[in-house]
């Protein structure tokens, strides 16, 4: 029996009740996280709310158009509504995000249960994502020798979403429910192309080689076709500096990303990416024993070396996908050291 069920009991009500009180807790998070978020970051003139409402923000940015084209639909309802004249734009951003976040916690609470019979342990993966989550979007973060603000993106908190739920559906082996979500995600954010790293990596090797070709290609397909569509779409649009029109690539051509890289007196502040939990999980792989979660781990790689190409090492909320993959396995070694003796022995 888990101490949750000593304190709410073991029936179906005391496990309601425990539910209602994580996602009140849940619910409060997330509104203070979207309380510092909007008062401790800001918007960028080359995306900002209104130029992507509009269309005419700068691309890539201006391909992450989920949330605006979301914005847009309920502003015009809005306006066919009496009474609702004091809804704003910015309103309705801060809603988004906020029910983003709130989701986010509840989806990556279950997505931790998959691993985890004891429910404290869901609980306390959700905490520490909420820990990586300050890092990577709100705390300032240095460019050059200075501390900036962190830039708002509404696509930032969606995407987190869409990854975690993009893990348990994969997981779950959930198709008609992953494509749609996979469509509808990278409408939000290019990103969801690692997702498909993750099915290929924690598939490979399972004797079901056709299938694992026709879902990557499938997967590749949609990704094509969307990015295909925005780039039509929004071909008129002033390009990012540096960027072909798909990507922003200016800081890799013009070596301010390998700068950063190799200059040691940022280090600390480069693994700081996911609030260093990274650290433990690259050092003591090994001890992350469940096959899914190393696996899916494998999707690090080719992330981190396509945003050292179309990223900016010194802005954090360019590596947030990993987040999920990263924490799930953080609370893999906790856990396992936790239940280890001094001398490395599991503890029966």
């Amino acid at each position: 029996m888990g101490q949750s069920d000593l304190v709410f009991g073991s029936s179906s009500r005391g496990k309601a009740i425990r539910q209602l009180v994580f996602l009140l807790t849940a619910l409060a998070v997330a509104y203070r996280f979207s309380q510092l978020r909007f008062g401790l970051t800001g918007e960028t003139a080359h995306a900002s709310l209104l130029s992507l409402l509009s269309g005419k923000a700068l691309i890539p940015d201006q391909y992450r158009v989920l949330v605006p084209w979301l914005v847009n639909l309920i502003m015009r309802i809005s306006n066919l509504l009496p009474g609702s004249s004091n809804l704003s734009h910015v309103m309705v951003f801060q809603h988004i995000e906020l029910l983003s976040v709130f989701l986010l916690l509840a989806s990556f609470s279950y997505y931790a249960s998959l691993f985890f019979r004891e429910y404290v342990i869901a609980v306390l993966a959700t905490v520490i994502l909420f820990s990586g989550l300050l890092f990577n979007y709100v705390l300032p973060q240095p460019d050059v020798l200075t501390l900036e603000y962190v830039s708002w993106f509404p696509s930032d908190m969606p995407s987190l979403l869409f990854i975690t739920l993009g893990l348990i559906l994969i997981y779950k082996q959930r198709w008609w429910a992953y494509y749609p979500l996979y469509v509808i995600a990278t409408f939000n954010r290019e990103t969801t192309c690692f997702l498909t790293f993750v099915y290929l990596f924690t598939h490979l090797g399972k004797g079901r080689n056709r299938e694992l070709f026709f879902h990557c290609a499938l997967q590749l397909s949609i990704w094509i076709t969307i990015k295909y569509t925005l780039y039509h779409m929004y071909i008129g649009n002033p390009s990012d500096v540096g960027g072909s029109g798909l990507f922003h690539a200016g800081d890799f051509l013009n070596g301010t990303n390998l700068r950063t890289l190799t200059n040691v007196r940022n280090h600390p502040f480069i693994f700081s990416i996911v609030g260093y939990m990274w650290l433990p999980v690259l050092l003591i792989p090994r001890i992350v024993n469940n096959r899914f979660v190393s696996r899916s781990l494998l999707m690090s790689i080719p992330f981190c070396v396509g945003m050292f190409i179309v990223g900016t090492m010194t802005i954090l909320r360019d590596y947030g996908e990993l987040l999920p993959v990263i924490a799930i396995a953080f609370v893999h070694v906790i856990m396992e050291l936790i239940r280890r003796d001094p001398d490395g022995q599991q503890i029966h």
